[in-house]
């Protein structure tokens, strides 16, 4: 994303990080009652699916600016050029995201696409937050196994093995919502093959691993929280792990919350595996 060297980029990632967690907005946050939750629930529905959750387009705005600030780089300077001459409708952009829509996010007006998407889901995050915060207690006693939250219906970007034996459950990459999935399984193309389910344990992080899935070359990257505690700032550790995102991309691997081939069109790892850093030793089958 950042044309830097790793030093200053991660000088900017942790400005970047700062200014989103900081930001405070000014909206009323959406509400359901939990008959109408439970039945949305019920039927595969997120619950803020086809709605239209107010965002403070002027923080939004801010933050945009901000982070182009931060980011320095060409792109930030188109983007803010772009920004300008046309302001970003973030409310509309939300609409859409929560319609269904999210090749809004590839109307990148001259701007790289992965640099748009981040900047205006970055700056969209603590609106969603807020609406996260208001919602999440109605999702907690209906079991949901989709892969999108049950909140904004946006993709994880993290998973947390919470405990001993580990309960799994995925953060969402937009509003930080929370919910439980089975563990032995692919959250994405629900295969329990054993035999294609596999993790990459990182030395140097014994707080995070990969997550593989070779039955559809999607990965997760998944933090260890074996006293049971939820991660208190999804966007931090997102973002000061994104390390992790650059091995299991150079395996082949697909993340969905950074990148969606066209078409839909996935990688297909070998049948042993893509090629990982660390030897076969550090790849081991999910227990």
């Amino acid at each position: 994303m950042l044309d830097r060297p790793h030093v200053r980029l991660s000088d900017q990632l942790r400005e970047i990080h700062r200014v989103v967690r900081d930001a405070r907005v000014d909206i009323e946050p959406v509400r359901m009652d939990p008959a109408t939750a439970r039945l949305r629930l019920q039927a595969g529905q997120p619950l803020l699916a086809g709605a239209s959750a107010p965002v403070d387009d002027k923080v939004a705005a801010r933050l945009l600016r901000e982070i182009c600030r931060i980011v320095a780089a060409p792109q930030a300077a188109w983007l803010l050029d772009a920004d300008r001459q046309r302001p970003v409708a973030f409310q509309a952009m939300a609409d859409a995201l929560l319609a269904g829509k999210n090749e809004t996010l590839a109307a990148a007006r001259g701007v790289p696409q992965a640099f748009f998407a981040f900047v205006v889901l970055a700056a969209l995050r603590p609106s969603f937050r807020r609406h996260m915060e208001s919602l999440q207690s109605l999702t907690e006693d209906v079991p949901w196994h989709r892969p999108i939250c049950p909140i904004c219906g946006s993709v994880p970007s993290l998973a947390e093995l919470r405990g001993e034996p580990g309960r799994r459950y995925l953060r969402c990459a937009l509003c930080e919502g929370a919910w439980r999935v089975p563990r032995l399984r692919c959250p994405f193309c629900a295969t329990t093959d054993h035999t294609r389910l596999r993790y990459l344990r990182i030395e140097d992080d014994p707080e995070m691993r990969l997550d593989l899935c070779d039955a559809c070359g999607r990965y997760l990257k998944t933090r260890l929280a074996p006293g049971g505690e939820a991660e208190p700032d999804p966007f931090g550790r997102d973002l000061a792990t994104l390390h992790l995102d650059a091995l299991a991309l150079e395996g082949g691997y697909v993340n969905e919350s950074l990148a969606r081939p066209p078409q839909g069109r996935r990688p297909r790892p070998s049948a042993h595996g893509p090629a990982m850093h660390g030897g076969p030793d550090t790849a081991r089958r999910v227990r």
